[in-house]
């Protein structure tokens, strides 16, 4: 758990080429359903994905700008990415305090807590492991079925090796997302590669000085 400040700061890393989450941006990528374009949040909170989550959290919050609780039944049923008003409205809330709070929980909430139990639930519990988990969390969701059916290796909890079962997965993941037929996935492989290049290392534990994520230096400690 004492690593999970580090984690965090490599996935960022990923995200935004920063340590620390950048609250006030948003980009508009062509990587909604079906490759339409989509509004993403900071590190990675979409229009599609989990934005109506955010808002709710930020109107609960009682967030200083209002109007967007109106857009609330909308999100991730009809696109808003050319709705100027509603991305006007969500850019002024990125400003304030209220809403860096909402999306420091909701990176807790939506992607480390959840990987953190996962791996709990698998038996994984080095802090490399915990890295690679919460990565595929953040970047795809969820552990994907169909490429833990790629690979042999067992699971700790199942009576595997967890290094061995670590290593087969992010070796999977990196082909994967080097030969997906979305071309925005291919320029993501470095996320596995990093992965791979601290297995070869044996820093399980995360104790390397520096960290390159994504060119970005982390210094650990």
């Amino acid at each position: 758990m004492e690593k999970i400040s580090l984690i965090k700061k490599v996935l960022v890393s990923f995200e935004q080429s920063s340590t620390s989450i950048k609250y006030d941006k948003l980009y508009f990528w062509n990587d909604g359903p079906n490759k339409i374009k989509q509004i993403t949040v900071s590190f990675g909170i979409t229009e599609w994905g989990n934005l109506k989550k955010l808002v709710e959290s930020y109107v609960k919050k009682n967030g200083p700008v209002k109007g967007l609780e109106a857009y609330i039944p909308k999100i991730g049923k009809e696109s808003l990415v050319n709705d100027k008003v509603f991305v006007d409205l969500l850019k002024e809330s990125c400003k304030d305090n209220v809403m860096a709070m909402c999306q420091e929980e909701a990176f807790n909430e939506m992607y480390i807590n959840p990987a953190l139990a996962w791996c709990k639930k698998g038996g994984l519990v080095l802090p490399l492991s915990q890295l690679v988990i919460a990565d595929s969390f953040l970047h795809s969701g969820s552990i994907l079925p169909f490429l833990r059916n790629k690979f042999s290796e067992t699971l700790p909890s199942a009576g595997g090796d967890e290094k061995a079962w670590v290593t087969a997965y992010t070796k999977t993941r990196r082909d994967w997302l080097k030969t997906h037929t979305n071309k925005i996935l291919n320029n993501t492989v470095y996320r596995a590669n990093l992965f791979l290049s601290l297995i070869e290392k044996n820093d399980w534990n995360l104790d390397s000085d520096k960290i390159n994520a994504n060119g970005v230096i982390i210094v650990n400690g």
